[in-house]
């Protein structure tokens, strides 16, 4: 890449760059400075790189440029450093956003990958990428120069950025057509800068060691899916407090500090499965108050969990319902739930003595209550009707003759009830 392909990127005072009306001042050492004849000027560090996809690759950019009509600059410039650019002189209406030192802003159309800070100053004053892009490497430090960025149509990833701190230079973002991914950053406390996004169809935060808060997506009201996992120092999902409904699933795993979900509390349904799971510091669902829907429920292996509050207003999961392994569990209460569609599994809790599930009367699957190692009775089904198929076992302390009554009550078949025989 040429210092001459960063001037036709970046663009000084509403003039056409590349005409010779910027100069670029190489200092050697992988640094310049560009400076334009009505005083702007931008310094640009980072070591130029040769390898593909923009930055790395041949990514066409056309950039909308207003030209005076005392002066004739002929269109389609072909530069061929690894950049095909093209400047489209035809007045667009691609100049909505005004960034200071920026002329008419521009658009990449296709995919785009960031490995360093110089490959984000080629990004000076794009307002669109059609495409995808992806911001990863150790070179990368500072987002500033994406300010005048406002939609992205794929997907947006920042992975594996050692030296990020801030996602401060992305406040123009609203608009993000694919996943929002924000993995392995270990410097990144916050998602502050991301204040303008109101939709995405799918929100990752994966392995970002020092994240405390999801603070930053404040505005977001409309997600396809969610997934948090493995961010050691977070303790809430507190900054999704606009978001009502989630349109594919919620996944929590693996939070080691994680104590509770609260930032979830506006959330009435999950379209797709609710999975908890691997939290140990989690001891209740407290967050989830309004949550009424859900497609399926999955709590599991959460070693500090002692009751399911939080669901308090849980009235159906289409699908399966699963409560299982939380070693600490005393207390499993689902008051409002009426229907399971799938199947029922509450096992493997060594701290349970019963359930109290009082307004359940149908579950279309098959119903599991195996390995509870306390569990004596089976009085917390009183609405229940309606099962599919029945699995007790494995509930040494649960007496058979309680078993075979609670079966014969239902319409259902005891495929495997098999526990305490002498009581």
């Amino acid at each position: 890449m040429r210092w001459f392909a960063l001037v036709m990127m970046v663009g000084c005072g509403g003039t056409v760059a590349g005409d010779g009306s910027c100069t670029v001042e190489d200092r050697g050492d992988g640094t310049a400075t560009i400076t334009c004849p009505d005083g702007t000027s931008y310094d640009v560090a980072g070591a130029p790189t040769d390898e593909g996809d923009n930055g790395a690759g041949d990514t066409d950019v056309s950039a909308d440029t207003d030209v005076s009509a005392d002066t004739d600059v002929s269109a389609d410039t072909d530069v061929s450093a690894d950049t095909d650019v093209s400047a489209d002189t035809d007045v667009s209406a691609d100049t909505d956003v005004s960034v200071t030192g920026c002329g008419p802003v521009t658009v990449v159309y296709g995919d785009y990958t960031a490995m360093n800070n110089l490959d984000l100053a080629l990004l000076r004053c794009v307002h669109k990428i059609t495409g995808t892009l992806r911001i990863e490497g150790t070179g990368v430090s500072d987002l500033s120069d994406l300010d005048a960025l406002t939609t992205v149509g794929g997907d947006l990833s920042v992975e594996d950025n050692d030296a990020l701190t801030s996602l401060s230079g992305l406040d123009a973002l609203t608009t993000v057509g694919g996943e929002l991914y924000f993995g392995g950053n270990p410097a990144l406390t916050s998602l502050s800068g991301l204040d303008a996004v109101t939709t995405v169809s799918s929100l990752s935060v994966h392995n970002n060691d020092a994240l405390t808060s999801l603070s930053g997506l404040d505005a977001l009201t409309t997600v396809g899916s969610l997934y948090f996992g493995e961010n050691p120092a977070l303790t809430s999902l507190s900054g999704l407090d606009a978001l009502t409904t989630v349109g594919g699933e919620l996944y929590v795993y693996d939070n080691d500090a994680l104590t509770s979900l609260s930032g979830l509390d506006a959330v009435t349904a999950v379209d797709g499965l609710l999975y908890v799971r691997g939290n140990p510091a989690l001891t209740s669902l407290s967050g989830l108050d309004a949550l009424t829907t859900v497609g399926s429920l999955f709590v599991g292996e959460n070693p500090a969990l002692t009751s399911l509050s939080g669901l308090e207003a849980l009235t159906t999961a289409v699908g399966a319902l699963t409560v299982n392994n939380n070693a600490a569990l005393t207390s499993l209460a689902l008051p409002a739930l009426t229907t399971v569609g799938g199947q029922l599994s509450l096992e493997g809790h060594a701290a349970l003595t019963s359930h109290a599930l009082p307004a359940l009367t149908t579950v279309g699957g098959a119903m599991h209550i195996t390995g509870d190692t306390v569990l004596t009775s089976l009085s917390g089904f009183d609405a229940l009707t309606t099962v599919g198929d029945l699995y007790v076992f494995g509930n040494p302390a649960l007496c058979q003759s309680l078993v075979d009554a609670f079966y014969a009550r239902l319409t259902a078949s005891c495929s495997f009830c098999t526990n305490l025989d002498d009581c």
